[in-house]
């Protein structure tokens, strides 16, 4: 009998469609919802950090956490890239508000983008 042959498959990412050109939020409800961001998903810091801009954790938490990062990430500079993960925000990821644009300006029914942004405009 014939032996089958296995070939792996890697499926190649899907590109993205390109972004909208008009966006229909303002920069006032961009900077809302960076803020509601942020509130939501929160950078960490050690208790020393500025504590309106990120959620301060006691010394042997945040050290606790680096190091479980750490221990995950696996690489010699580990500790940078732990450090760096902790203190970002939602905002300050490019890729974070580039998904939220198509989410907001192409996939959100247009009743729903409505009511988002009557609720903006409440919150300015």
């Amino acid at each position: 009998m014939r032996e089958l042959a296995t070939y792996q498959i890697r499926q190649a990412p899907s590109p993205l469609p390109p972004s909208p050109s008009s966006d229909v939020l303002t920069a006032e409800h961009w900077g809302i919802l960076s803020a509601i961001a942020d509130t939501v998903v929160p950078s960490y810091a050690p208790l020393a950090g500025n504590r309106l801009l990120q959620h301060p954790l006691r010394g042997e938490v945040y050290q606790a956490s680096c190091k479980r990062l750490e221990h995950g990430i696996g690489l010699p500079d580990a500790n940078v890239l732990a450090t760096s993960y902790l203190a970002e925000g939602a905002f300050a990821q490019e890729e974070f508000k580039d998904g939220l644009t198509r989410l907001i300006n192409l996939q959100l029914h247009e009743e729903a983008r409505k009511q988002l942004i009557f609720i903006l405009d409440a919150l300015g």
